[in-house]
């Protein structure tokens, strides 16, 4: 999360039409302090942000520029889903990471992590995302069980790893892979 206290200190300033100076003088600190304080180069103390969250009538979680999230299982893998129908890889994968550490053995998480790092790494060639992705299938396939998706399982799952393996280069891991997916489905038939 970025902070916004820099921004947030000027406009909160400026609403109330007092100058740099009327806001040192407020807060007992030099000019330069709140010069500082608003182009970024130094943060005032933590006594210091919460006079200034009372003197501007806000809390300090509005004078930060804090914005809560939902930190859910569901609120994440829902993040998740929504960064990868928009493309949006590279935010998807850091809440990904974030969602698999809260949540290591959720199918659902692990599933849909495996599903934004191979599209990733299939739409930019990023070999990395791609062994990632690898590695949070055979996680998913293992906590196949908690699935409750139709349209899933442990054969589908092989399948995308196979594709995988071939996007890579791998021909002969998928051809194997491959066989043992056939293999598979017809005991189960």
């Amino acid at each position: 999360m970025q902070s916004r206290l820099a921004e947030n200190i000027k406009t909160f300033r400026k609403e109330r039409k007092m100058t740099q100076e009327q806001l040192a003088e407020a807060m007992g600190v030099t000019v330069g302090a709140v010069y500082k304080w608003e182009s970024k180069q130094s943060n005032p103390d933590l006594n210091l942000i919460i006079e200034l969250a009372d003197l501007f009538e806000v809390s300090t979680d509005v004078l930060l520029g804090y914005e809560w999230r939902n930190g859910s299982m569901g609120a994440a893998l829902d993040r998740i889903i929504v960064y990868r129908q928009g493309a949006q890889y590279d935010d998807g994968v850091i809440e990904s990471e974030k969602a698999l550490k809260k949540y290591p053995n959720c199918f659902d998480i692990v599933y849909q992590s495996a599903v934004i790092y191979s599209e990733k790494g299939y739409e930019q060639k990023d070999q990395k995302a791609s062994f990632r992705a690898l590695e949070l299938f055979d996680m998913a396939c293992n906590l196949i069980e908690q699935n409750t998706d139709e349209n899933i399982s442990e054969l589908s799952i092989r399948r995308q790893m196979a594709r995988i393996h071939l996007s890579l280069g791998h021909a002969d891991t998928c051809v194997d892979m491959l066989k043992k997916i056939m293999y598979a489905g017809s005991i189960t038939r």
